[in-house]
């Protein structure tokens, strides 16, 4: 629910994405070195839908939402390793989606 005012990309380290609803955790993701997180709340202006914690040591770099708009129209490239990153994302979901649907349908 925090302000999406920043992106950050992970230098080095672990983070564990995740949710807490009716007093459980549901994991998201594990992000690694080289990925990015923060991105859907600039992108999207919404506040942030996820907590983001270390699971070890870590080092971030942070963006502004200005300095990331800026890095966009300069090198657009950049846009296009986003959408891989969350049209992966996006692919992940819909089968965990799909197995936890597959396994609440009654057997037939």
């Amino acid at each position: 629910g925090d302000v999406g005012d920043r992106l950050f990309l992970l230098l080095s380290g672990m983070m564990h994405i995740y949710v807490e609803r009716e007093g459980q955790t549901l994991t998201y993701n594990r992000l690694g070195a080289g990925q990015c997180f923060g991105e859907m709340a600039i992108i999207e202006e919404v506040p942030r839908s996820a907590t983001v914690q270390a699971e070890a040591p870590s080092r971030c770099l942070a963006l502004s939402k200005q300095d990331f708009t800026d890095a966009l129209t300069r090198h657009p490239q950049i846009a296009l390793g986003i959408m891989k990153s969350l049209s992966h994302r996006l692919r992940h979901a819909n089968a965990e989606l799909e197995a936890s649907a597959t396994q609440l349908q009654p057997p037939s």
